[in-house]
């Protein structure tokens, strides 16, 4: 094996690690929206002021102020004022809704089966109606010698680029 090569196990371990991480920071996103969401209905605005530098407010839809940070003006000017606004916890809550739906279906990616052909499916294809007690990981490969052997379609590799992707948002190790 090529130092390029992983083996299907290091495959495995890296897609499970990868979700973990994505899961986890998905709940500490979670978490920090609904804590400062929780005086408001969750939505964030920018209060203008009168123009002048420094007299934006971020300004929680009830009208009262957001924190004491962004009440301190000195230190949050019009573009960071906006960028704020735009990452309120209704949206961070649909964020992170969008990110499980996309693990999810990432997860849910079939390894490669032909109907037409089943000596050329993956081995790891999965027999889409296998008689009772024969299904699983393998069932849908007709060769023998590669059936329920790791992945040989390209789908893990797929799932576990992709989901480095997504992980890349928590590459400091905490949510956003």
């Amino acid at each position: 094996m090529s130092t390029g090569e992983r083996t299907a196990e290091d495959r495995a371990a890296a897609i499970e690690a990868l979700t973990a991480t994505l899961n986890a920071g998905l709940d500490a996103d979670e978490k920090a929206a609904n804590r400062a969401a929780r005086d408001h209905d969750g939505r964030w605005q920018v209060d203008p002021g009168d123009g002048s530098w420094g007299d934006d407010m971020i300004r929680a839809v009830t009208g009262r102020a957001v924190s004491a940070l962004v009440d301190d003006m000195a230190n949050c000017g019009p573009y960071q004022s906006a960028h704020i606004a735009r990452h309120d916890p209704a949206r961070t809550l649909r964020d992170v809704k969008a990110g499980r739906d996309l693990i999810t279906a990432i997860l849910a990616e079939p390894h490669d089966y032909n109907p037409c052909d089943e000596y050329y499916s993956c081995s790891q294809a999965e027999d889409p109606d296998p008689p009772p007690g024969e299904g699983g990981p393998g069932s849908g490969c007709a060769d023998d010698d590669r059936a329920g052997q790791p992945c040989d379609c390209g789908r893990d590799a797929r799932v576990e680029r992709l989901l480095r992707i997504l992980a890349g948002v928590y590459e400091d190790g905490g949510g956003r």
